[in-house]
């Protein structure tokens, strides 16, 4: 969390970093959504019939039609073009996986041209 500029000492500014007006300037509320694992304590290791498999990449697919995958430790991130449909299909992808994937944590992030993706398996995590 950012608190203040290091470099000139100057305290966090709330009303910018929410949309606020400042002069001509406006600047944009960046939107996080962080969704913890239902379960750690589950399996990792994926149990779905290949019909199942098919059925869970139809949303992995919409995402990456758009978007960049990037492999991290103990899962993987997504990028997406910042955008209002890119954030909804982050958080629909979001709702539908962690169905299937109770052990996984997801955070959907707003960034500077960009709407990120990330996925932990906290079992592995843990590990």
């Amino acid at each position: 969390m950012l608190l203040g500029d290091e470099a000139t000492s100057r305290p966090f500014d709330a009303r910018a970093a929410y949309g606020a007006t400042i002069g001509e300037l406006t600047v944009n509320a960046l939107r996080r959504r962080h969704l913890s694992a239902r379960d750690a304590t589950v399996d990792s290791i994926c149990f779905l019939t290949p019909e199942q498999v098919a059925q869970r990449r139809v949303p992995i697919n919409r995402l990456l039609d758009v978007g960049a995958f990037e492999p991290a430790p103990y899962g993987y991130s997504i990028h997406l073009p910042r955008s209002d449909a890119s954030w909804s299909l982050a958080n629909q992808f979001v709702d539908e996986e962690s169905v299937c994937c109770p052990s996984m944590t997801f955070d959907v992030v707003e960034e500077q041209g960009a709407v990120a993706v990330r996925a932990v398996f906290e079992g592995l995590a843990a590990s």
